[in-house]
């Protein structure tokens, strides 16, 4: 698990608990709304890491060598 998807456990069990308090009449929707809006960021903040992670990797294949490359022999047409 990384740091991004441990804060986004963490942000989520705070959502859970702000809106069970919600619920049963002990916080308001102000703190409830506020932990979803920090869930939401650390959710946005884990999928751009993770992003950068895919982008990381290829530019990795690309710098030892590796790459796709298309073969245009092996597309033919069929008329």
């Amino acid at each position: 698990m990384t740091q991004a998807d441990a804060s986004v456990s963490s942000a989520q069990d705070a959502f859970d608990i702000a809106t069970a308090r919600y619920k049963g009449g002990v916080d308001t929707y102000l703190e409830m709304i506020t932990a979803q809006q920090v869930l939401l960021g650390n959710q946005r903040q884990a999928v751009q890491v993770r992003g950068q992670q895919f982008a990381t990797a290829v530019y990795l294949v690309k710098a030892l060598g590796g790459g796709w490359r298309e073969n245009p022999h092996r597309i033919s047409r069929r008329n």
